[in-house]
């Protein structure tokens, strides 16, 4: 379902480059606009990653998820979560294979 959304803030975000890694980036290339959206009686607040500059208050379209109102198509930002999640597992992986190496060598 179609419904207005309304700029609330567009920054420039500090972007990790993964959860293995401590570096952080400033990429000016992309912008984080912060936007709110009214659906089925509730607000609901939510960011995307946008190579242009938005004005707080600009008024634009969000297609949301009539099951699920908090879903909407604006934010790709799963697929980063989902990377993060995969990297901290690999993390642990490596930690609990090195804890095992220890104890069977000690």
């Amino acid at each position: 379902m179609e419904t207005e959304a309304r700029v609330t803030d567009c920054r420039h975000g500090l972007i990790r480059t993964s959860a293995l890694t401590l570096r952080i980036t400033n990429d000016f290339n992309k912008l984080i606009v912060s936007f709110t959206y009214y659906a089925h009686a509730r607000t609901y607040y939510d960011n995307f990653v946008s190579p242009a500059a938005r004005a707080q208050g600009e008024v634009f379209s969000v297609y949301y998820n009539a099951l699920n109102p908090q879903q909407n198509t604006l934010t790709p930002l799963r697929f980063l979560k989902r990377g993060a999640l995969s990297d901290t597992a690999v993390l642990g992986l490596v930690l609990l294979s090195m804890l095992l190496l220890a104890i069977a060598s000690g």
